[in-house]
């Protein structure tokens, strides 16, 4: 079955990261970042206990909507409804992307499904991030809260 997820990232911390090659071509550096922050949930890794998706396409089922948007257009965007996860990556002094803030629509307890308090709303899901954020020292906004020059990328994901 099919998702929907957005990814929401800062730029690269320099220009050097623009194209990043992982033992092949140079990639884009969305996509090497896409899959940085997704590898550790993915079901090709049978010792991962958080996994979600066995494969996942930039856009995807959602190419030519909305693939890769600036922060500072999202906007136009924050009533996007029916995203089944959200996440907000960082990016580490060497370029490294990860994980710092995820949402599901529902959770596994390990015999059913449970709904969470999240409906899926982008709109929702950034403010949900600012209250996480909020007691964050003023210094730390930069690097933790999105900014205009962050982007967003719809990712299809599969299960």
């Amino acid at each position: 079955m099919h998702y929907h997820l957005e990814l929401i990232m800062p730029p690269p911390v320099n220009s050097e990261n623009a194209a990043i090659s992982l033992g092949g071509p140079p990639r884009n550096w969305v996509e090497t970042a896409v899959e940085q922050v997704l590898e550790p949930f993915s079901e090709q890794n049978p010792e991962n206990e958080h996994s979600f998706y066995d494969w996942y396409e930039i856009g995807g089922r959602w190419k030519g909507t909305h693939k890769i948007n600036e922060m500072s257009t999202l906007n136009n965007l924050s009533n996007i409804v029916n995203a089944a996860r959200f996440i907000v990556a960082l990016s580490d002094e060497a370029g490294n992307y990860s994980a710092e803030f995820m949402l599901e629509e529902s959770l596994w307890n390990g015999v059913n499904f449970v709904d969470s308090a999240w409906q899926g709303s982008i709109k929702e899901a950034l403010t949900m991030y600012d209250k996480r954020t909020a007691h964050y020292h003023a210094s730390y906004n930069k690097a933790y809260k999105p900014q205009d020059n962050w982007i967003s990328v719809t990712v299809d994901y599969h299960s």
